[in-house]
């Protein structure tokens, strides 16, 4: 992690900054953090002006973020987020606030990604029981006069986002069609700088579209943010790799629906009939980029709730499986490295070897989840 920490002159001049702009500071919260990054949060507390709290990161900027040379965002940035004037950080259930803001801060060093306005998290469950917000994106401020929260000091640029929540229904919107479009959408206001857990929606799920979502297993849009922000440098094919393995598992194991296999059974044949059976292009153009529980039968559907269900809290998770290979065939050491972006499972050979390796897994968890079963019953 490259570091380098603010002078003296430029803490100055982002404290003022910050109180010009967005209220005056009342505490800062020290050494904030975990792992290798620590920094000051400031609080800046509700007036008759701005009635609610705002966070705002003070250190993150010290640390440049791996920015792919794009000359038109800022390698260094801090974060801040706004609550309104009745929030608990002391409540349990108030807490995720602060946590996603110190997460935030931590994922461009971790994950070798930079920062951009209208980057988009999924939380893939709402943030707690009081609120259906799930994701967060990253926006301007609101600022006094005309500025997109840039500032520039002797030794940087220095950007400041805020970080704003969004349901799912504005997540998956954005995902597909950008922020800009969304905000466009958006002529009510109703995605506020000020968090407010129970806002009205910009938009909401039809039932048939609540349905498909609900569906989704694993989708390529969840992967490909990551795949060009970072400048992945492998064919885009390799995104599709782990799910081409999945869905080839199910095939061989007679874990496909029936109503998949009418659909889809001929191509599949053209597929199986090669020495080397590579599902990615099918998944990749005819199934638009997803997995779906409705491509699977009864036992595939328990199946991937036990072992792929990003909301099913298991020790047994396919996509951590691929990580988890990932490791073992580049090293640790490589695996963490800047080199692999902390993608590493894109950098893998799609091969036979590939597939068997991780076919011996997913059977023995399967074999582990059959006992499981057995178990239960008796």
């Amino acid at each position: 992690m490259e570091i380098m920490e603010y002078t003296q002159n430029e803490r100055m001049e982002i404290i003022k900054f910050i109180e010009e702009n967005f209220g005056k500071i009342e505490k800062i919260y020290q050494d904030v953090g975990f792992d290798d990054l620590y920094l000051d949060v400031a609080q800046i507390n509700p007036t008759e002006e701005k009635p609610y709290y705002t966070l705002i990161t003070l250190g993150m900027g010290e640390h440049k973020m791996y920015n792919q040379n794009n000359e038109n965002f800022s390698s260094y940035t801090e974060l801040m987020i706004s609550l309104p004037p009745d929030w608990n950080l002391d409540d349990e259930n108030y807490t995720w606030a602060l946590d996603n803001l110190m997460n935030l801060t931590y994922i461009p060093f971790s994950y070798y990604s930079a920062y951009e306005w209208g980057h988009l998290e999924n939380n893939f469950e709402p943030f707690n029981s009081k609120t259906n917000l799930s994701a967060l994106v990253l926006l301007y401020p609101e600022m006094k006069e005309e500025n997109s929260g840039l500032l520039k000091l002797e030794n940087r640029n220095l950007q400041f986002y805020q970080i704003v929540p969004l349901y799912d229904e504005e997540y998956t919107f954005a995902l597909k069609n950008g922020m800009k479009n969304l905000l466009l959408l958006d002529v009510e206001k109703k995605i506020n700088y000020v968090v407010d857990m129970q806002r009205e929606k910009v938009l909401e799920y039809s039932e048939e579209e609540k349905e498909l979502q609900n569906d989704i297993m694993d989708s390529s849009e969840w992967h490909l943010g990551d795949y060009y922000s970072k400048g992945i440098e492998v064919d885009e094919i390799n995104i599709y790799n782990h799910l081409a393995i999945f869905l080839r598992w199910a095939m061989e194991n007679n874990f496909l629906s029936d109503n998949f296999l009418k659909a889809y059974g001929k191509e599949l044949e053209k597929y199986t009939s090669q020495d080397f059976i590579d599902l990615r292009e099918l998944v990749k153009y005819r199934l638009k980029g997803d997995l779906r529980k409705s491509f699977f039968n009864d036992v595939g559907k328990e199946f991937i709730r036990y072992y792929y269900d990003y909301d099913f809290d298991n020790e047994d998770f396919f996509p951590g499986d691929i990580d988890n290979y990932a490791k073992r065939i580049f090293g640790e050491e490589k695996y963490y490295s800047p080199e692999l972006k902390r993608e590493a499972y894109l950098y893998l050979n799609f091969d036979e070897k590939y597939y068997q390796d991780m076919k011996e897994v997913i059977d023995k968890v399967y074999n582990k989840w059959l006992k499981e079963l057995e178990s239960y019953k008796n």
